[in-house]
C-alpha cells in the first residue's frame, strides 16, 4: 500500500487526529508562534495517546506528518508562513529502471541526466 493510500485510510478511520493537530496548530499560531513543527505535534499526540489509553491501538506513522501538514495548509492558508513543507518523493514521477544489467543501467542513467 502506498503512503498516500495508507494516509487516506488512517485519516478516514481517525478524523480526531486531524482535529487535534488543527486545534493545536491554530492555538500556537494565535499565540504568535512563527514556526510550527508537525513532527513535534505528532510526537505530542503520540505521547498523549499513550498516556490516556495506556497502549497504542493504532500507529502514528511518521510518514503521515507531511500529509497532515499539507492538509492543514490547504484548509488554513494563514499557516503557510509557520508550517514548512518539502517536496514529497512519492509525488515525483516514478523512474523505471531497465532490467538489462548494470552496464545498461549506468548508460541509461547518464543519458537521463
Amino acid at each position: 500500500m502506498s503512503i498516500d493510500a495508507a494516509f487516506q485510510e488512517f485519516h478516514s478511520l481517525n478524523p480526531h487526529v486531524y482535529e487535534r493537530l488543527e486545534a493545536i496548530a491554530l492555538e500556537l499560531y494565535s499565540l504568535g508562534r512563527t514556526h510550527i513543527s508537525l513532527r513535534d505535534l505528532w510526537g505530542f499526540l503520540r505521547i498523549q495517546q499513550l498516556r490516556t489509553v495506556g497502549s497504542d491501538p493504532f500507529k502514528f506513522n511518521n510518514n503521515f506528518t507531511s500529509r497532515y501538514a499539507r492538509l492543514l495548509l490547504e484548509k488554513h492558508p494563514e499557516l503557510s508562513g509557520a508550517i514548512e513543507t518539502r517536496d514529497m518523493p512519492s509525488a515525483s514521477v516514478p523512474v523505471e529502471v531497465p532490467q538489462s544489467g548494470l552496464h545498461d543501467f549506468m548508460a541509461w542513467l547518464q543519458g537521463a541526466a
